[in-house]
């Protein structure tokens, strides 16, 4: 698949169970965008047999050349809570 500027962009999110992928057909494109979500729907249902295949609009996602497994990939650290000191071995 391809962004409206014509260039590869990374589709697909791999989860358990489904795959998440961009959806480009919307209101306003070219009948173009609704087969290429056609065709990746039915590349991803082979590809991935038994799981779900979500189409999300993701236009925002995509708007400077990230994907949603870009998007998705890397998670905030979050610190581990802190015992207080008079839990702490002497």
């Amino acid at each position: 698949m391809a962004t409206e500027t014509g260039k590869p962009t990374p589709m697909a999110y791999v989860a358990n169970d489904v795959i998440v992928t961009a959806k480009l057909g919307i209101e306003g494109r070219s009948e173009s965008f609704r087969r290429s979500d056609a065709l990746a729907r039915e590349a991803l249902s082979r590809a991935f047999p038994g799981r779900e295949i979500a189409m999300i609009e993701a236009t925002a996602l995509l708007h400077d050349g990230g994907g949603l497994h870009c998007h998705s990939r890397n998670q905030p650290f979050a610190d581990a809570p802190r015992m207080p000191e008079r839990w702490m071995a002497r």
